[in-house]
């Protein structure tokens, strides 16, 4: 298979690939040793109390690196094989931020692309978002609509609140696309009952499952 390095991720692969190898290092022996967590923000988190890598950066770099693992593990390629992928990748890319460092790289890169944190990491992420469509954000708009009597030219009546749900979501065949959902008071308080109603069953099972040698990845 022929890998592609989208524009979207190109910074965050020069900013690897010109990273100095120690410091490189020093990630990976952080990363092996921390829990793994679902979020990759959160997991960046985790791992700054223990790395002098930015946040921002540490973030860009770990979502990087998980992202390559769940293609290696997609295709069913080892940690070298991959490599040789992203190397042409980055070739073919004409972008000459991505032309060198890959050989001092190479076998921290490769050890990286093993870890079983960040495997993990992209395993619970794929089995986690396997649905038709995934949220990706949501937010309501509250508007006030003017009711007039016959008289079009007289102060109005009254005003209804309405609401509208915006739903953004991420589409199984790709993209995003967005729902919208009109909303009275009471099916906000609907809403308000339903997930206070989950995130107490949230609370339940992870109670539960901490109680035994289970992992919740979050």
């Amino acid at each position: 298979m022929n890998l592609v390095i989208p524009h979207s991720q190109r910074d965050d692969v020069a900013l690897l690939l010109h990273y100095p190898q120690e410091s490189f290092r020093r990630l990976i022996n952080v990363i092996d040793q921390a829990s793994p967590q679902l979020d990759p923000d959160t997991f960046a988190k985790q791992l700054s109390s223990k790395s002098s890598i930015p946040i921002e950066q540490l973030s860009s770099l770990v979502e990087l690196l998980v992202v390559w693992c769940a293609i290696g593990l997609d295709l069913q390629q080892s940690p070298s094989e991959l490599v040789d992928e992203l190397i042409a990748a980055a070739a073919k890319s004409k972008d000459e931020r991505l032309a060198h460092g890959w050989a001092e790289l190479r076998s921290e890169l490769e050890r990286a692309l093993g870890l079983r944190t960040l495997c993990i990491i992209a395993k619970a992420r794929d089995v986690g978002t396997l649905f038709f469509r995934n949220v990706f954000g949501a937010r309501i708009i509250s508007d006030a609509r003017p009711v007039f009597s016959l008289n079009p030219s007289a102060q109005p009546e009254g005003f209804v609140l309405t609401h509208t749900l915006q739903v953004t979501a991420r589409e199984e065949a790709g993209g995003q696309k967005d729902w919208y959902f009109s909303l009275d008071f009471q099916d906000l308080m609907s809403l308000k009952n339903t997930v206070e109603r989950a995130l107490k069953k949230h609370q339940t099972l992870k109670s539960f499952f901490n109680s035994t040698s289970a992992r919740i990845l979050e």
